[in-house]
């Protein structure tokens, strides 16, 4: 979600968190250490899934699909 010109993740049923752009897809969540987000796109460029980075461990998200 972009909102004032700015990158927000919401992940279930947290508040907000801002991201902050590391470099190319790869963001970093504001105010929370050792948390990041890369975002996996295709060919065209288009979000396929995201990689979140955890002090606990590595999750992968793959984008839904509308049917």
């Amino acid at each position: 979600m972009i909102k004032d010109n700015k990158l927000f993740v919401s992940l279930a049923s947290q508040q907000e968190i801002e991201l902050v752009r590391y470099q190319g897809t790869e963001f970093y969540f504001k105010d929370l250490p050792g948390y990041s987000i890369n975002f996996t796109t295709d060919n065209a460029g288009v979000v396929t899934q995201a990689v979140i980075t955890q002090p606990n461990g590595v999750f992968t998200a793959n984008k839904k699909v509308s049917t």
